[in-house]
């Protein structure tokens, strides 16, 4: 087993971040980058390495040199000589070090800590310990509040904690209880033994969705005119309001010295319910010859007295869905023109397990 030297010496530390109650049993996981598979949406291992090194970088939370905790690793803006956090950069591994409580219908987990790794795949002997986070309640709190990188098959509802806690990640366990679990055989019986049990069924899968409502020749352009019309002829009309939401500092790096509405932006969250797609609105943004003006709220459009066909609000009209659209994005990716229109009749269609076999690469 890869990283076996690396574990006895983490062993020795590891009795100190596990406590023990009843039903409870401490464990270390392995989880290597090229491990994690594009149908899960998101790579665990680069996330955590990513948000990291911002976190230290901004003296949120603190980087160890291992989980004995001797010194620590130096922000990248310190002094060029120390160790400082680029040295994760170097990171294609983590090891999660964490309790798992026995509940009745399913186990739940509490993260201890996480070692960072520099996995050598050729020469194991060359495998490297990069640093250690322990995870107290400040790094428990920034990981609740930071979403994964998801692409567009992952679910856009999960944190990263919330990955973390329902392991929606490839691993290995390589120990129980502080022992080491040497054969492929005893990692797979104790991974069988505890991997049915936590409870998947309680995120529900969404979907962020980002497209732009455009003029054209298609299906519904004539209800994407009247919504793009209405907007220039407000605007033209009232020149102060488009000044508000950003429409002068637009036009300083426009090649159009006048107002010209070019779309509308929508992001929404998405969910599929009783085989129909149903999407919450977020944000809103005028586009001012291509470019993003500042975000609106649906709210913004009734104070400015601006409706649209058959006198309803832009709430109704996004609902209806009657107008030309093109899809941009799905949760964090943005999607090529060559996949848009197969991925848009997928979520259309609430065949969101299809969008695991569309083309495309996770950043």
């Amino acid at each position: 087993m890869r990283l076996l030297r690396l574990l006895i010496y983490i062993l020795v530390f590891v009795s100190s971040l596990t406590g023990f109650a009843a039903k409870q049993t401490s464990f270390v996981l392995y989880v290597n980058s090229s491990f994690q598979d594009d149908s899960l949406g998101h790579n665990v291992v680069k996330d955590l390495t990513n948000n990291s090194i911002n976190w230290v970088n901004s003296s949120k939370i603190k980087l160890y040199n291992s989980p004995e905790k001797k010194f620590i690793i130096k922000s990248i803006i310190g002094n060029e000589a120390e160790l400082n956090v680029s040295t994760l950069y170097k990171c294609n591994a983590v090891m999660l070090v964490e309790d798992w409580q026995a509940k009745k219908k399913y186990n739940s987990t509490k993260l201890k800590g996480i070692i960072f790794i520099k996995s050598d795949a050729i020469n194991p002997n060359n495998d490297e310990l990069l640093g250690y986070i322990d995870c107290n309640q400040t790094v428990l709190q920034l990981l609740s509040e930071t979403r994964p990188y998801e692409n567009l098959s992952g679910n856009y509802n999960f944190s990263l904690l919330g990955v973390l806690n329902l392991h929606r990640f490839n691993y290995d366990i390589v120990t129980k209880d502080n022992f080491a679990l040497k054969t492929e055989k005893d990692r797979e019986k104790v991974k069988k033994r505890y991997y049915s049990d936590f409870n998947y069924d309680t995120v529900i899968n969404t979907k962020l969705v980002r497209y732009v409502i455009k003029t054209g020749v298609n299906t519904g352009s004539e209800f994407s005119r009247d919504i793009i019309f209405r907007l220039q002829d407000f605007f033209i009309s009232n020149p102060q309001e488009f000044y508000n939401i950003g429409g002068d500092k637009i036009m300083e790096v426009s090649n159009y010295p006048s107002i010209l509405i070019s779309g509308l932006v929508v992001t929404e969250v998405w969910q599929c319910i009783d085989g129909n797609p149903i999407g919450y609105i977020i944000r809103v943004n005028i586009e001012q010859a291509g470019l993003e003006l500042n975000t609106i709220s649906t709210n913004q459009f009734t104070e400015w007295g601006v409706f649209f066909y058959d006198g309803k609000t832009i709430e109704q009209v996004i609902a209806e869905k009657k107008f030309r659209w093109e899809l941009k994005q799905v949760n964090s990716q943005a999607l090529n023109i060559y996949i848009r229109e197969r991925v848009k009749d997928h979520l259309n269609n609430c065949n969101w397990k299809a969008l695991i076999n569309t083309t495309y690469t996770i950043n």
